[in-house]
């Protein structure tokens, strides 16, 4: 345990960790997140590959009998986690590294900065590591599915709806302010970059936007009935 005499927030705290560590490999992970026993072996496999900076592990959820909104977040982990990233893996396109659950080499990490200030210093972190692809083409971010962690979840949909308003102002905030001069295809690759705007831009941030105008107009001019017709269908 490393005392810290005064309150930086999450960013400073893992900084901290960072600068007493002494090992090759380094993890972060939440406080409310436990692990299976097999995880360390899981992911130094990975790690024996020189070109792997680092890597993310999966997450399951813990209290996914709390209520309606857990079960349905614990669905949503098994397919856009377990699934989805076991995918993005293999084409080498994993989109974040969570800050519940994630592997770095310590000598890269410091290199380039280590957590930086602001907001979502997961995603900010995994927009950076991916700006070295271009540099080392061989470099390639692997998803663990074996590496199991379990972490709590929101328990209310008041709660997730908080949360999800979160993450998506924190897209908002990196792609489009943060590092909107560092997503090009000089630095991260037109793989990565064609992936990043697709997915992390338009779906993530345009589409629900366009959504919502399209459902406002369609309440403003059409009958009431047909609207809610038309979302049943």
């Amino acid at each position: 345990i490393i005392p810290k005499w005064q309150r930086g927030g999450r960013v400073s705290t893992l900084n901290s960790g960072l600068a007493f560590a002494s090992g090759e490999i380094v993890m972060n992970a939440d406080g409310d997140t436990s692990f299976d026993n097999t995880m360390i072996v899981e992911v130094l496999r990975e790690f024996e590959d020189e070109n792997v900076p680092a890597a993310g592990g999966s997450l399951r959820v813990r209290n996914y009998t709390d209520g309606l909104a857990t079960q349905m977040q614990n669905l949503e982990y098994m397919i856009s986690i377990q699934g989805n990233k076991t995918g993005l893996a293999n084409w080498n396109l994993i989109n974040n590294i969570s800050g519940a659950f994630g592997i770095f080499r310590r000598d890269f990490l410091k290199q380039i900065g280590a957590w930086d200030t602001h907001t979502a210093e997961d995603l900010d972190l995994t927009v950076r590591i991916k700006q070295y692809f271009k540099r080392h083409p061989n470099f390639r971010l692997p998803f663990v599915p074996l590496a199991i962690g379990h972490t709590d979840v929101p328990a209310n949909f008041k709660q997730l709806f908080s949360q999800r308003l979160r993450w998506d102002g924190d897209l908002v905030f990196l792609y489009m302010r943060k590092h909107r001069y560092a997503l090009n295809p000089g630095l991260i690759g037109w793989k990565t970059f064609l992936f990043t705007l697709i997915y992390g831009i338009w779906q993530s941030i345009m589409l629900p936007i366009l959504i919502l105008v399209f459902n406002i107009a369609m309440f403003a001019h059409v009958d009431i009935n047909e609207y809610l017709a038309l979302l049943v269908v």
